[in-house]
């Protein structure tokens, strides 16, 4: 198997889901990776859905914070954050690990609600295009759940940066989020 597939299939049994136009990077263009695709799919790897997605701007952070450093305005950032979703709903072809490939790298395919396609979406190209800038970026999704208290959604491999993508939230779950500045070196509110 090619590097860019064995990449591509490394970080998709990682993240929950990608678009095509996303996987066309691991490619080099948006035939070779249909064609990938397809035969990803026959081997049972991947999985592919049209779903409706709302696109997001991800081309830098909000806000990067650090210990001991001031913490913004929650309601600011709260509608800097809002203005970054799109209003509009597209369809789009959404690519997922199958249980096959979630086996062979440990674990299972998680669930996504379909309100929460287009945050996964989202958070996938967060973490493509901080591998792009840096080929040694390597992290970690968080998942969270009752009583763990705020948890960011991703963290870097040596837990130097959290990375928290941040959704159409008002200003109090905002001030919740902030509080993650305090549990790192880094925290990325995108």
């Amino acid at each position: 198997m090619k590097p860019a597939a064995v990449k591509f299939l490394t970080d998709l049994a990682r993240v929950p889901a990608m678009t095509h136009q996303q996987v066309a990077w691991y490619f080099g263009s948006e035939s070779k990776a249909t064609k990938w695709l397809r035969r990803l799919e026959r081997g049972g790897y991947i999985s592919k859905k049209i779903e409706f997605v709302r696109d997001r701007k991800t081309e830098a952070p909000i806000s990067v914070l650090h210990p001991g450093s001031p913490l913004p305005n929650a309601s600011t950032i709260a509608y800097r954050a809002a203005t970054l979703w799109s209003t509009a709903i597209s369809p789009r072809i959404i690519i997922r690990a199958t249980l096959k490939l979630a086996l062979l790298y440990g674990g299972q395919p998680p669930t996504i609600i379909a309100g929460h396609v287009s945050h996964q979406v989202a958070l996938s190209e967060i973490l493509l295009r901080k591998f792009r800038s840096d080929p040694d970026f390597n992290w970690k999704l968080v998942s969270s759940g009752p009583g763990f208290g705020a948890q960011p959604d991703a963290i870097s491999a040596d837990g130097n940066v959290q990375i928290e993508l941040l959704g159409r939230y008002n200003g109090s779950t905002i001030a919740a989020k902030l509080s993650l500045a305090a549990q790192t070196p880094t925290l990325e509110l995108w």
